[in-house]
């Protein structure tokens, strides 16, 4: 992913309470592709490293301590696909960012249809009741900062979900990050 293909991407969209890193276009939406579809594995680093870039040259600033949470995938699918590319992307950025990393933080409990193919009324009620906290981290790191890290948002539904399960079960200090959007 060479600067000229990075730098010739439109503005990132702005959503409230969300930082979204870049356009879901151009090279970075067949990167995630390439990473999701292709098990191109290379492909993570790289976004990791232009995230990471991303957050520093715009001075986005996250809490020093802060936990990497990747949305998790339903286990059925994670088995298929074997990897979580969320987690996979993560992994690097956070130890960029010297930030921790729980890939088992969030569990997806019910196997929900894939969102890429849903509509924006179907995505919304698609991922609702999906996430669980795992119950040996409720006590333990109720007071750190939380990252909630995605690849793609579309309409929001899967990062809302997630966000929202966090906060009503006592984490006050979570901060949704997205790849592209």
């Amino acid at each position: 992913m060479c600067n000229s293909c990075i730098g010739a991407l439109p503005k990132a969209p702005t959503k409230k309470g969300v930082t979204i890193i870049f356009p879901y276009k151009g090279i970075i939406r067949k990167g995630i592709v390439a990473l999701k579809y292709k098990f191109a594995f290379n492909v993570a680093g790289e976004l990791a490293d232009l995230v990471s870039k991303s957050i520093k040259e715009k001075h986005t600033h996250f809490p020093k301590g802060a936990i990497l949470v990747p949305i998790p995938l339903h286990q059925s699918k994670e088995k298929y696909r074997g990897f979580n590319q969320v987690e996979e992307v993560g992994k690097y950025l956070a130890k960029t960012m010297g930030w921790s990393i729980i890939p088992n933080f969030l569990m997806r409990m019910s196997k929900t249809k894939s969102q890429a193919n849903l509509k924006k009324e179907e995505r919304l009620t698609n991922v609702k009741g999906a996430f669980r906290i795992n119950p040996g981290y409720l006590d333990s790191e109720i007071n750190k900062p939380l990252i909630v890290f995605d690849d793609v948002y579309t309409t929001g539904s899967t990062m809302s979900e997630a966000t929202r399960v966090l906060k009503e079960n006592g984490f006050k200090r979570v901060y949704p990050l997205v790849i592209a959007g």
